[in-house]
Parts: structure tokens; C-alpha cells; sequence
């Protein structure tokens, strides 16, 4: 009795797994397609590599590169009679009124751009001298612009915008020399990030 019970369970065993591998064969493949198991795997020819992905290209580094590359400008010096001294005017031949469409840099930070950027360059000029403004022989408020030592001895002068040497014609461009024969120690050009390079 017992061996027709075990003859009878292997037969059932038998016809369950030939059902099982019926409906793996018939399922699975489209079980597969379903979740994209069968999707072709991405071969190295046709997928960019991580470093490719994350490198920017020549023309991205260029470009963010020029536009922070300082500008030559060409400059002019604006007197003003007001308390402010006047300034500077970027693109500009005129010492008329700055144009409300150009760049204007008032006195108080000019001064400190000149102290700073351009009197160390001139071996004429002693350490630690600083810039004053004076009225012109005509009566004319800030339109010199005086270099004095720490004792307030005048040094040299500043010229902005035009050259001494060649009848006050605009060039856009600084000098500094001497105040009493007018000669050109140095000659600089303003950058837009406030820079100052001999020329």
C-alpha cells in the first residue's frame, strides 16, 4: 500500500514540474521584455565615458575665461566743483559732463585706485605720497590732480586723458611727471578691473 502511495506522489511531483517549466518557458520572456531585462547592454563605442560626460568642452572654458579678462579703456578726467572733486570717465574725450551712458568713477574711489596702483611704479614719486586735487590758473576747481609726499611737499602731477608733451591732445591714457617741466616719468594704461599697466 505504502509503495502505491509513493508511486502515486512521484507521478503528481512528475506533472507539476513539466507544469512549472511550461509556464517558465511561456512567462519569463515576457516577463523579461516587460522590466527591460532585455534591453542590449550599452557597448563602449556608442556610451560616453564619465570623464567625457563631466569635461566642458574648449569653447565653454574659453568663453568663461574671456569674459572675465580685464579691458583696456580709454579714460578722460571730469572736473567737478561740488565736494565730490569729480572723477573719471570711461570712453570718453570730453571734459565736459560724463555721459549718463559711460562709466563714471567718482573722486574719493579714484584716488584710492592711483595711490595704490599707480604711485608705486614711479620711481620719481617717494613711498607713502598721496594725491591732492587743485584748482586750475584759471580759477578752474579740481583740475589738477597733485602728488605730495607725507610732509605736503608737491611731487609730481597726474595727467588723465591727455598728453602734455604733445599739445594736451586725448589719447586715453595716465601720466605722471613732473609738475614744473611737464615731462612724462611714466605712462599707463586703465584696465576695467581697475588695474593700472605701463605702457
Amino acid at each position: 500500500m505504502s509503495s502505491k502511495k509513493g508511486t502515486l506522489f512521484e507521478i503528481i511531483v512528475g506533472i507539476c514540474t513539466i507544469v512549472g517549466c511550461i509556464a517558465a518557458v511561456l512567462v519569463i520572456p515576457e516577463f523579461r521584455k516587460i522590466t527591460g531585462l532585455d534591453s542590449p547592454t550599452p557597448s563602449a563605442t556608442n556610451s560616453p565615458s564619465i570623464q567625457t560626460i563631466l569635461a566642458p568642452t574648449s569653447k565653454t572654458i574659453s568663453s568663461v575665461t574671456n569674459s572675465h579678462q580685464p579691458v583696456a579703456q580709454s579714460v578722460q578726467w571730469i572736473p567737478n566743483s561740488n565736494e565730490t572733486g569729480g572723477g573719471l570717465c570711461v570712453g570718453w574725450d570730453h571734459t565736459a559732463t560724463c555721459p549718463s551712458d559711460k562709466i563714471f568713477i567718482p573722486w574719493n574711489i579714484l584716488k584710492v585706485e592711483l595711490e595704490q596702483n599707480v604711485l608705486p611704479q614711479v620711481p620719481n614719486v617717494p613711498t607713502g605720497s598721496s594725491l591732492v586735487l587743485q584748482a586750475s590758473s584759471d580759477g578752474t576747481p579740481n583740475t589738477i590732480i597733485k602728488v605730495v609726499d607725507s610732509s605736503g611737499a608737491e611731487k609730481a602731477y597726474i595727467w588723465i586723458g591727455e598728453n602734455p608733451e604733445n599739445s594736451w591732445l586725448y589719447d586715453g591714457l595716465i601720466r605722471v611727471g613732473d609738475p614744473k617741466t611737464l615731462k612724462i616719468w611714466e605712462t599707463f594704461v586703465r584696465y576695467s578691473n581697475g588695474t593700472y599697466l605701463k605702457k
